[in-house]
């Protein structure tokens, strides 16, 4: 999940919510006016980036996943 969110393991919570917000806007779906492709590629790193600040945002899930 770091390296989905460009970050090392031991990334401060806003840290890892400035990685968040800037790689959510570059890749959110409304941004991208791509073709279908970089639109279905863009969407699909935006789910990740989501899935990976999801897991590393909680505490209990990052102690888990660290």
């Amino acid at each position: 999940h770091y390296e989905v969110l460009e970050m090392k393991p031991g990334a401060s919570a806003a840290e890892l919510k400035r990685a968040y917000r800037k790689l959510a806007l570059q890749h959110h779906p409304d941004k991208n006016n791509g073709s279908d492709t970089e639109r279905a590629a863009a969407q699909k790193r935006f789910v990740e980036v989501q899935r990976s600040y999801d897991v590393l945002s909680d505490a209990s899930a990052r102690a888990r996943y660290d």
